[in-house]
């Protein structure tokens, strides 16, 4: 069954999603816009804001819809 953020903060680049407590989900994107997109996983805020050392980062995610490999995470920072 899916899971929703329990909360979303913008940041300087985009968005940080907090999932309320650690998980393993496979992330779904709907409607990527033309110019792509940036995804920054991690255990803590401060990994998932941290776009250079963030452990799972996955860049130039192309336009459209997407289901993305699980993988474990409590917060996701989307960039656009």
């Amino acid at each position: 069954s899916p899971i929703v953020p329990v909360s979303k903060t913008a940041t300087e680049g985009g968005i940080l999603y907090d999932f309320g407590k650690e998980t393993f989900a496979r992330i779904t994107l709907k409607g990527v816009p033309e110019t792509g997109c940036e995804l920054y996983y991690g255990e803590s805020a401060e990994e998932a804001l941290d776009e250079e050392e963030a452990v799972i980062r996955l860049k130039k995610i192309g336009p459209g819809d997407h289901r993305l490999q699980a993988r474990a995470l409590r917060y996701l920072q989307l960039v656009s």
